[in-house]
């Protein structure tokens, strides 16, 4: 279920493009890999959660998917470090959330 839940991620938030919007109209190559990179991070990180026991259903509903789902909009070409935040921001969130499962 995970990886259909990221497959899915990947075709909302990489895959389908909007010519409308004046951020999504082109990606460059490097906030291409970023954002794949962004996808990876993500399902390992889901991954090991649950191995230690956190629920899908909690992993789905944290609301750092819904900023890794929004990024190709909000974040421009030229703010590439954002990207590199978001990443660490999924590394920390999942780590609370595992944390929280240990207590």
């Amino acid at each position: 279920k995970l990886i259909l839940d990221v497959a899915r991620m990947e075709k909302i938030g990489f895959l389908q493009q909007n010519a409308f919007d004046d951020v999504d109209i082109y990606s460059s190559p490097h906030k291409q890999v970023k954002m794949l990179e962004i996808f990876v991070s993500y399902y390992r990180e889901a991954l090991n959660a649950l191995k230690n026991d956190v629920s899908l259903q909690e992993i789905r509903s944290m609301p750092i998917v819904a900023r890794i789902m929004r990024a190709k909009f909000e974040i421009k070409n030229e703010e590439l470090n954002k990207l590199d935040k978001l990443k660490e921001d999924i590394v920390e969130a999942f780590g609370k959330l595992v944390k929280k499962e240990e207590v």
